[in-house]
Formats: structure tokens, sequence, C-alpha cells
């Protein structure tokens, strides 16, 4: 059973495979080549495997929401939104990750049925610009799994920005999932959220994936079934497009 170890990249190579149905599982093509945008990250396997959990299904895809994932890298989180109910879902990176979401989204459009998906370019900072023309009507729920790695102020305002943008007009909810690496990182994006239209509801850890023997993904439940090996927490913020209502999650 492989365990994710600190700093380490969940999947670097191969074929990642994730359970979606009974019978059919998403089959993501990892490419360490293709840099950070074709490994499948800790953060991002958690938070698909929690949108494919009945509980998952149950907090955030049973309206069949319109979803947008942030930084898509493999697509992992939205493909797996898209498995489990979403209406519709866009993956988006920045430009030369985008060829490689398409085909895997085409790889995988028999276990995605009943769910258009697409992929497109997009530079966080321009989100505003293009938001209309990428997702008209906005989207009820946005995806993001391990696209924080810098303190740069005008970054994360940038993600910030695109949260905004692309939330549909009665709001949106945003799962932000990553490792907890580096505070110097993530302490300034939670001061930056007061004020900024984002409103966080709640933050809760999510739990470390891992495949087993047979090359299914599991889930490690108990802290106690992890043993010596080191890890850093895998945290799930969940923010709410402020509308002045309260989000869905609960």
């Amino acid at each position: 059973m492989r365990l994710l170890r600190t700093g380490e990249a969940f999947q670097t190579h191969g074929m990642y495979s994730l359970s979606a149905a009974s019978s059919d599982s998403i089959e993501i093509d990892c490419d360490g080549g293709r840099g950070l945008a074709g490994h499948v990250w800790g953060a991002g396997a958690a938070l698909a495997a929690l949108l494919l959990s009945p509980e998952g299904r149950r907090r955030f895809l049973a309206d069949r929401p319109d979803v947008v994932e942030l930084g898509s890298g493999t697509g992992v989180a939205g493909l797996a939104a898209a498995a489990a109910g979403a209406s519709s879902v866009l993956l988006t990176d920045l430009p030369p990750a985008v060829p490689a979401l398409a085909a895997t989204a085409a790889r995988n459009a028999h276990v995605l049925e009943g769910c258009h998906v697409a992929a497109a370019p997009l530079a966080w900072a321009d989100a505003s610009e293009v938001a209309h023309a990428l997702a008209p009507s906005g989207c009820d729920l946005i995806l993001a799994a391990d696209v924080l790695y810098s303190p740069d102020a005008a970054e994360q305002e940038a993600l910030r920005g695109a949260m905004l943008a692309l939330a549909a007009p009665r709001g949106a909810l945003v799962l932000h999932a990553y490792e907890e690496r580096w505070d110097y990182v993530h302490e300034p994006w939670r001061r930056s959220l007061a004020g900024s239209g984002l409103r966080l509801q709640s933050e809760e850890e999510l739990q470390v994936p891992t495949t087993g023997a047979d090359g299914a993904p599991t889930l490690f439940s108990a802290p106690s079934e992890l043993g010596s090996v080191e890890r850093r927490r895998l945290v799930l913020e969940l923010l709410r497009v402020d509308d002045g209502e309260e989000a869905p999650g609960g």
C-alpha cells in the first residue's frame, strides 16, 4: 500500500485510476515531464475522493452544479466532480496544460456521461476579462487543489479574483484544498480573505488517499492507520463568494 509522504506528489508517472462507479474508473495519464501539471498531487487526489464519496455527492453535487476547476493540472478533482453528478465541468489551467486536459476528458467520456466537460486556458489575472466567455452564467462550485505555492500578494490576489469572477451571480461555493506546506504562504492567504468577497465558511482535514494492492484508490480514515509515516495536513477550505446567503455543504 502506497502512502503520501511529506512533500511528495501522489503520482508522477503512469496511469492513475480513481474508482468512479461500481464498474468504471477515471483514468489519468501522469507525466512528470509536463512539470507540476503532469502530477496527481495529494490534495487533488483527496478532494477527488471526497467528491466521489456518498458524503461528497450529498454535500456538494446533489443539485447538479456547474463547476469550474482552477489550476486543474491533470484534472483529477474536476473529472471526479463530473463523474459524481455535476451538470457541467470546465477544466482550466495555463495553455501548455490544456491539450492533456482535453485528451484526459475525452479518454474518460464513458464515465462522464450526462456531464458536459470542457478544457480551456486561463491565467488567473485575466479571469475578470474572459469569465463571461468561459462561463456565461457563472459557476456554482469552484474547485482549486494544490494551486497556492507563492506568498506573492499579486498572485494570491489573482487567485481570489478568478474565484470571484467565475462565480454565478447568485453566489458560489469554493472548495480550496491544499497540503499545509508553508505558513509563509498560507497565513497571508487566510488574512487576505477578510473583506475580499470570499467568506471562509469552514475548514476541515481531508483524508489521505492511498492505493491498495489491487491499484484501486482507498482512503485512510483514522490516524492510527498511518503508523509512523510523516505527512503534512491536507486542508479543505470551504469558501463562499459572499452574497449574504449561507452556503451549502454542511
